[in-house]
This record gives structure tokens, C-alpha cells and sequence, in this order.
């Protein structure tokens, strides 16, 4: 029974940081208050 709760838990971790990193790579660019990719000066 615990045993078998924590593959459930580990499983949803694991989605959770899978779901994580791929909200994350969808943006490569420095975004800036009017939504434009921030550039230097």
C-alpha cells in the first residue's frame, strides 16, 4: 500500500517537472513591460 502511494507520488512529481520545463523553454527572449523581446542599448 505505501508502496504503492509513493510511485503515485513519484510519477506526479515527475509530470509536474516535465510540465515545468516545458512552460519554461517557451521563452528564450527577455520579455519586457510592452511585450517586445528586451534589447540592449
Amino acid at each position: 500500500m505505501i508502496k504503492n502511494i509513493a510511485k503515485k507520488s513519484l510519477a506526479v512529481a515527475l509530470l509536474a517537472g516535465i510540465g515545468f520545463a516545458a512552460v519554461a523553454q517557451e521563452r528564450v527572449y527577455v520579455i519586457d513591460q510592452r511585450d517586445a523581446v528586451a534589447t540592449s542599448g
